[in-house]
């Protein structure tokens, strides 16, 4: 659901998506981010890992915020070659389920 938000929200402002695209390392490692985007007409590709946590402190979000967003970082190359983009950028979108079950999300 997160990501179906995001990818429709995102491709308002003219950002293709790829959704859970295999990037294959050269030691043969398979890799599933959840979603890159590649904007239009541009070499700007973010590589984007969601997450939801169910700790209720800020500090675990902050942690959540960091795992996710150095998770992919060793698939630079990888990446560039999926949407053809240069120098892709890393984040982690953490969602925090509230006590009545429902997500809040934080960027």
């Amino acid at each position: 659901m997160v990501l179906e938000q995001l990818r429709k929200h995102v491709g308002k402002y003219g950002w293709t998506s790829y959704l859970e695209p295999r990037l294959v390392t050269s030691d043969g490692k398979l890799w599933k981010p959840d979603i890159i985007f590649k904007k239009d007409n541009s070499s700007k590709v973010a590589v984007v890992d969601v997450t939801v946590r169910f700790e209720n402190n800020d500090q675990s979000l902050e942690q959540a915020w960091t795992e996710k967003t150095q998770k992919y970082k060793h698939l630079s190359e990888e990446v560039e070659r999926l949407p053809g983009g240069t120098e892709p950028q890393f984040f982690g979108f953490v969602s925090e389920l509230e006590e009545n079950g429902l997500e809040r999300m934080t960027p």
